[in-house]
């Protein structure tokens, strides 16, 4: 697992919006933010050949580099496995979407995830794993 805090209206920190809301009552903050480190809680998974993403299992998730963009956050798992959550407008979560995937003035709020996903192996070519990630303002 990892910890993070700071700016979280878009998503980028990883956490369910309940911890988020329930962390700016409980410091009586006027802000979208999280001022203290609150746990990301990525689910486990499991590539299956075929698979469209990966599927959930209970093993727990060692997580390597995490890299965050304006408002957004990738990172990267020990199995080689790489996540992406938060403000997915143009399409820098790489989870296959964009705001132009849904219907006009939707599309930003509807590419935002809150929490880790994983972003199925297959689009990453036969390099070999992945072993370093990156990200810039709007891209990964």
């Amino acid at each position: 697992s990892s910890d993070l805090w700071g700016r979280a209206e878009g998503g980028q920190l990883g956490l369910a919006e309940a911890d988020v809301v329930s962390h700016i009552e409980n410091c009586h903050l006027d802000d979208t933010c999280v001022c203290e480190p609150l746990e990301v809680t990525f689910p486990a998974a499991q590539a299956k050949e075929g698979d469209e993403a990966p599927s959930v299992s209970s093993s727990p998730v060692e997580i390597l580099q995490v890299a965050g963009g304006d408002v957004h956050s990738i990172a990267l798992d020990s199995t080689g496995q790489v996540w992406s959550w938060g403000w997915g407008e143009f399409g820098q979560l790489g989870l296959g979407f964009s705001a132009s995937s849904y219907e006009v003035g939707h599309g930003g709020m509807a590419s935002k995830r809150m929490t880790p996903e994983a972003i199925p192996s297959r689009h990453f070519g036969s390099n070999g794993p992945v072993n370093f990630v990156a990200c810039g303002g709007a891209f990964s």
